[in-house]
Parts: structure tokens; C-alpha cells; sequence
């Protein structure tokens, strides 16, 4: 994750500053000898909100001041601590904002079909988080790494074959 948030943070400097290649942006040199000011700094918070769908503070490069800090930075706001765990309350009201994000888009908006098919794997996901799954029950994306006796264990599970 942190490889693939350090890739996202090299390739949008880039972007902001016109950089002809991200890999050549050293992760540890401090972002005003990169070369940002105060309007490149705000581009860069711009575009990693957009990015991340995080509400990053304008003053983000300072506090943060290398790409590697800001990455350890956004790793951090993306990944919940779980030691912290969530209340029920708090998990409502995550789920009426998504319910409002969703209730926004307009019908027919492209990639509705994706949308719900993820939802419908994070309710499969949450429904069965709770209890056993039985033998040769996998979700959708853990087929390809099932074996092929687990595979057919599914299928018969499925059929009700013994």
C-alpha cells in the first residue's frame, strides 16, 4: 500500500510541477526544494483530495513537508486505526453520508453497474464477516485463489450434491 500511495503522491508532484518523470522525485527532499510555493502547494492538496476522496488541510506540504511524510501522512488517514474500533453511532452516520454521496448521482451515471456490484459484495462482505462460512463457500473474488477440490466443494454446495 505504502508503494502504491508513494507512486500516487511522485506522479501528481509531477503533475503539479510539470516534471518530466515521477520516478526521478526523491521521496526524502523537502517539497521546497522541488520547488513548490504557495500555489503548487495548494494544486498538490487539490488533486491528492480528489484522489483520495480525503479532506487534506491547504497546509498539508507544510505539515507534511517530503513525500515520503505526506505518504506515511495519507496511509495513515486511509488505513483506521484498529485498535480504536467504531461505534455503531459512528458507523451510521459514515453509511447516511455514503446514502447522500449515492442518492446524489444522477440516474444512468456511468459506472452505476460497478458501483453495485462493489456494494453488493461489502453487504456479502459484512453479512458474513459475522458468521462461519461454510466449506467451499467463497466470495466472488477469492475464486482464483480456491484450489480446485474447494471449487468443486462450492459447486456442490451450491447443487446440493453430496
Amino acid at each position: 500500500r505504502l508503494d502504491h500511495l508513494l507512486n500516487l503522491v511522485r506522479t501528481t508532484i509531477a503533475a503539479v510541477l510539470a516534471h518530466p518523470d515521477p520516478d526521478t522525485i526523491d521521496p526524502h527532499q523537502p517539497f521546497k526544494q522541488l520547488g513548490f510555493d504557495s500555489l503548487t502547494t495548494v494544486q498538490l492538496r487539490n488533486h491528492l483530495t480528489h484522489t483520495t476522496g480525503l479532506p487534506l488541510p491547504t497546509t498539508l506540504a507544510f505539515d507534511h513537508p517530503t513525500p515520503h511524510a505526506l505518504t506515511t501522512h495519507l496511509n495513515q488517514q486511509l488505513t483506521p486505526d484498529i485498535n480504536q474500533g467504531i461505534s455503531s453511532e459512528n458507523l451510521l452516520s459514515e453509511i447516511r453520508k455514503l446514502e447522500a454521496v449515492l442518492s446524489s448521482v444522477p440516474v444512468g451515471e456511468a459506472g452505476h453497474a460497478e458501483v453495485t456490484a462493489r456494494l453488493k459484495d461489502l453487504l456479502w462482505n459484512w453479512e458474513n464477516s459475522r458468521a462461519q462460512r461454510p466449506t467451499g463457500s467463497f466470495p466472488d473474488d477469492d475464486l482464483d485463489s480456491a484450489t480446485d477440490e474447494e471449487l468443486f466443494s462450492a459447486l456442490d454446495n451450491e447443487l446440493d450434491t453430496p
